[in-house]
């Protein structure tokens, strides 16, 4: 028998995508005009991104960009095109197509430009109608970890846990991991330096020899 072959990922998997919205042609004129306003949604589950609307158009031009987070394994991204509603008399935005691309399909860190053809798509329109045109998209996956050692991921990972130990949590903070959250809940016996016999206390933060706030 022939030897069989595996496809084992290289590296770490994306956890989040950044997609530019260049531009679309040819959409549905959803006007009197014979034109439309056209914006586009990008949406991965319930993180959603607007573009601009632009008005009397049907070949807008957004040059627009999102990043969203890839918080589980089989993601679609949609783009979802709309002509933007006029107002009282418009019931809300009409659909003028959309595009899914499934997030496991992209290589990390290797960015795509490309058209992609309009389609219809039921959740956003119950009854089917005509859709034209198609829209560029660039659309990146990337690994926040990438390049970091084995060990630096592991670090990062415990950064959202509480850090009791000052020093320990300044280095974290200096080496960019995360951000450090510092609750100053309370100070006792402290020097009286009013005549009163009190004081009027404040805390000073310092990060790396920098002063916070």
């Amino acid at each position: 028998g022939g030897r069989r072959m595996s496809a084992e990922a290289v590296g770490p998997p994306a956890d989040t995508v950044i997609v530019t919205v260049i531009k679309a042609e040819g959409v549905l004129a959803k006007d009197k005009g014979g034109t439309s306003d056209p914006f586009a949604e990008v949406k991965i589950g319930r993180q959603s991104h607007k573009t601009s609307a632009i008005p009397k158009t049907v070949n807008p031009v957004w040059n627009e960009t999102f990043t969203l987070d890839i918080n589980t394994p089989g993601s679609v991204l949609e783009i979802v095109l709309f002509d933007q509603d006029k107002g009282m008399i418009m019931s809300g935005s009409e659909f003028l197509g959309s595009v899914e691309v499934q997030i496991d399909s992209l290589n990390v860190g290797v960015p795509i430009e490309d058209w992609h053809t309009l389609q219809w798509n039921r959740k956003y329109q119950k009854k089917q109608e005509k859709v034209t045109g198609r829209v560029m998209l660039r659309i990146e996956a990337k690994c926040s970890t990438e390049g970091m050692s084995t060990d630096e991921v592991d670090e990062l990972k415990k950064v959202p846990k509480p850090v009791r130990d000052v020093k320990k949590a300044e280095q974290l903070v200096e080496k960019g991991f995360g951000t450090l959250e510092v609750t100053v809940i309370s100070a006792e016996r402290l020097m009286a330096a009013d005549r009163g016999g009190t004081s009027d206390p404040y805390v000073e933060l310092v990060v790396g020899g920098k002063k916070m706030g």
